[in-house]
C-alpha cells in the first residue's frame, strides 16, 4: 500500500503490567511500518512518567514545549471563607481552615471548579508547569513524540493529553501506552482504532491481561493479544484468549538473542530479518480488523463492549476555560469527568465528609457531598448552616 492511499490508523500498544516488552514491540512495529509506508509513520511515547522509547529509536529532538495547567490563587481580601471552593475540589488542593485559605498546587488537576463556584470572584488562575512535550524524527524518518512529567506532579493526564494531540491524520500512529489500567492508560487507549495488548505467559500476566481487556471493552476499543516470552509451558493466556474470542496476533519466543539485542537498545528487526515480515503481517491483520469493524460497527457491536456512560458532570466542569469538547474526564471511583466528553468510571464525588453546624443554635448535621453547608438551613432554627472547622 502506498502512502498516497493511506488512511489514518491509530494503534495503541498497552499492557496490564510493566516489563512485558511493550516498548520493544511498539518501536519494532514503527520500524517495520516505516518501510511499508515511508513518511506516514509516527510513534508517540505516552508513558510520561517513564518514557524510554527514545532509547531504542534514538530520535533527534527538534522541538520542546512546556505543558501547563491553571492553579488557583486566592485574594484573601475578597474571600468570605464560605468554603465552596474546598467543597467542590476533588483533589483536596484547596482548604478553608477558620480564617485561613490554603492551596496545594501540586495536588491541583487544573479543573477550574473552584474558580467557577466562588461567589465573590476571589480566585484567579495562574499557569503552573507540569511537564514537557518533545518532538523530533528518528534516523529512519519516523516522526517521534514523547512527554515527560514534572517531578512531584500528581496527575500525569494533562501531559498525556498534550502528547496525544500530536496524532496526525492520514498516518500510522503508534502509541506506546503507560503500563497498567489507570487513567493515563485509559486516556491513551480511548479513541484508538485498535489496541494491541502484550502480555507474558504467567499467572501475573494473565491476571493483568484480564483487567486490560476489560478496560478496552469498556472504552469500546477492539483489542488483540501478543504473547511475549512464549514457550514457558503456562497455557492460561491462550485458554483465556480462546474463551474470550480474542485473537492472538503474534507470539514472541523466550529467545536469548532477543534479550541481548534489547539490552543494548536494539529492536526485534535488528535480531533477524524475518521479524520485519511478521510485524508487517501483524499490522495487516490489525488494519483488516479495523476496516471490518468500521463496516459492521452498527450491526456487529464488539463482544463484551459496554455503551459509553452518559456524562455525569456539572456545568462548571464542562464550561472549563481552555478545555476542548473532545477531552475526556478521568477519575478513580467517584469524580467528575472534565470537558465535553464522557466521564469514565462515573459518579460525581465532591468535597470531603464532616459536619455542617448552625452558628446560631449549634446544631450539627452531616455534610452532604456537592451541597455547600451555607446553602442548607438549620432544621431547628432555620438559620443558614456553616462548615464545621
Amino acid at each position: 500500500m502506498g502512502s498516497s492511499d493511506r488512511q489514518g490508523l491509530t494503534i495503541t500498544v498497552a499492557a496490564g503490567k510493566g516489563g512485558t516488552g511493550k516498548t520493544l514491540l511498539t518501536t519494532s512495529l514503527a520500524l517495520a511500518a516505516q518501510e511499508a509506508w515511508p513518511g506516514c509513520v509516527q510513534l508517540l511515547d505516552m508513558d510520561v512518567e517513564e518514557p524510554n522509547a527514545h532509547l531504542l529509536l534514538r530520535p533527534v529532538i527538534e522541538e520542546e514545549q512546556p505543558v501547563e495547567i491553571p492553579v488557583p490563587q486566592v485574594d484573601l481580601e475578597a474571600c468570605v471563607r464560605c468554603g465552596r471552593c474546598a467543597d467542590v475540589c476533588q483533589m483536596s488542593a484547596i482548604a478553608v481552615v477558620r480564617q485561613a485559605v490554603l492551596t496545594f498546587p501540586q495536588l491541583c488537576s487544573g479543573c477550574g471548579a473552584c474558580t467557577y463556584v466562588c461567589p465573590r470572584g476571589a480566585i484567579t488562575e495562574h499557569p503552573r508547569p507540569v511537564g514537557m512535550v518533545r518532538r523530533g524524527h528518528t534516523p529512519e524518518g519516523i516522526e517521534f513524540g514523547a512527554g515527560e512529567l514534572e517531578v512531584g506532579t500528581q496527575s500525569a493526564t494533562p501531559v498525556t493529553r498534550a502528547v496525544k494531540r500530536l496524532v496526525r491524520e492520514r498516518s500510522v500512529s503508534l502509541l506506546d501506552a503507560p503500563p497498567g489500567t489507570a487513567c493515563p492508560m485509559q486516556e491513551t487507549v480511548a479513541d484508538s482504532d485498535y489496541c494491541i495488548l502484550i502480555t507474558e505467559p504467567t499467572p501475573f500476566g494473565l491476571s493483568d491481561l484480564r483487567l486490560a481487556v476489560e478496560t478496552c471493552r469498556g472504552l469500546s476499543v477492539p483489542c488483540g493479544v501478543v504473547i511475549n516470552r512464549h514457550g514457558s509451558g503456562f497455557l492460561g493466556v491462550e485458554q483465556f484468549c480462546e474463551q474470550e474470542e480474542l485473537p492472538v496476533l503474534m507470539t514472541i519466543p523466550q529467545d536469548r538473542a532477543i534479550a541481548e539485542a534489547y539490552a543494548v537498545g536494539q529492536t526485534l528487526v535488528a535480531v533477524q530479518p524475518e521479524w520485519k515480515v511478521r510485524l508487517l503481517e501483524l499490522l495487516q491483520t490489525v488494519t483488516a480488523s479495523c476496516e471490518a469493524a468500521a463496516d459492521g460497527a452498527k450491526e456487529q457491536p464488539m463482544r463484551g463492549a459496554t455503551a459509553p456512560q452518559a456524562p455525569q458532570v456539572k456545568e462548571m466542569v464542562r464550561m472549563r476555560q481552555g478545555t476542548s469538547g473532545s477531552d475526556r474526564g478521568q477519575t478513580t471511583g467517584g469524580g467528575a469527568g472534565g470537558g465535553g466528553g464522557r466521564g469514565r468510571m462515573g459518579g460525581l464525588g465532591l468535597g470531603l465528609g464532616g459536619n455542617c453546624v448552625c452558628p446560631a443554635c449549634g446544631r450539627k448535621e452531616p455534610h452532604q457531598r456537592g451541597v455547600p453547608c451555607n446553602a442548607m438551613k438549620c432544621p431547628q432554627c432555620g438559620q443558614l448552616m456553616a462548615r464545621e472547622t
